[in-house]
């Protein structure tokens, strides 16, 4: 039997990576370093339900130096959001208030 190409194997020697042996339910992956970011290729299956998808996956890893507050900016993101869809409905039944008072003034005329 003729032996089969590790594709994650072999890409880590074009490109000077580090091959990682995948296990369990992991894949083989390649870790390159470049420009002070660590890049991380693997094979990921997508489930739902009953059908799978198998997907070659990116990462690359964000380390922060300063404390980055996500909570605040979600917060206050969430609030604007909040404000703009109320906005939003209240002209709508606005709107169609106006609508029916319309059309009940022209029909108490008729």
């Amino acid at each position: 039997m003729k032996n089969q190409i590790n594709f994650w194997q072999e890409f880590a020697k074009q490109t000077n990576g580090t091959f990682k042996e995948g296990y369990s339910w992991r894949s083989d992956s390649n870790t390159i370093d470049y420009k002070n970011w660590k890049i991380i290729f693997d094979n990921y299956t997508l489930w739902s339900g009953k059908y799978s998808t198998q997907m070659t996956r990116v990462v690359a890893p964000i380390t922060f130096t300063d404390n980055l507050n996500l909570k605040s900016i979600a917060k206050d993101l969430s609030g604007k959001l909040k404000n703009f869809l109320e906005l939003r409905i209240l002209r709508l039944v606005i709107q169609n208030l106006t609508k029916l008072l319309q059309l009940k003034a022209i029909m108490s005329l008729k």
